[in-house]
């Protein structure tokens, strides 16, 4: 079984999960603390968006735009077998990104949000996600 597909095994989106949450509480505590709040993240049918946009790569949350370029540099800078790391990344990246309008939305608005996210520029989201991985190995957090 290849990395890829391990990632679409139960206990793969499992760990997954974990990952993300642990870059999220030591990249965006502030974040962290107002979805847990709002129970975006600890209530499993309120944390559906993340196992969406774990396991579908943003596909059903970005304009096809912005899903394109993002796909456009999965496959031209992700080395094998951190295609998954990278997209964890991505997505925290994506959250860090939309964050100041994340932290004014309540409970319905916040799940339309993570559900419908807005054009944004994925060249920096995507650079923005290889410096957060850089900055996490420095700090020792992975």
């Amino acid at each position: 079984m290849t990395r890829l597909e391990w990632g679409f095994t139960f206990e793969g989106r499992k760990q997954m999960i974990v990952f993300f949450m642990t870059l999220l509480r030591h990249t965006l505590p502030e974040l962290y603390f107002h979805l847990e709040a709002e129970q975006r993240i600890s209530d499993p049918s309120g944390s559906a968006w993340l196992e969406s946009w774990l396991s579908l790569f943003l596909s059903k949350e970005l304009p096809l735009p912005c899903v394109l370029q993002l796909w456009d540099a999965y496959f031209s800078s992700a080395p094998d077998g951190s295609l998954q790391e990278l997209h964890t990344f991505v997505c925290l990246s994506v959250l860090e990104t939309c964050q100041d309008e994340l932290m004014e939305l309540d409970d319905d608005e916040l799940s339309q949000y993570l559900q419908h996210l807005p054009p944004m520029d994925m060249g920096q989201v995507v650079t923005a996600a290889f410096n957060m991985k850089d900055d996490c190995l420095a700090r020792n957090v992975i």
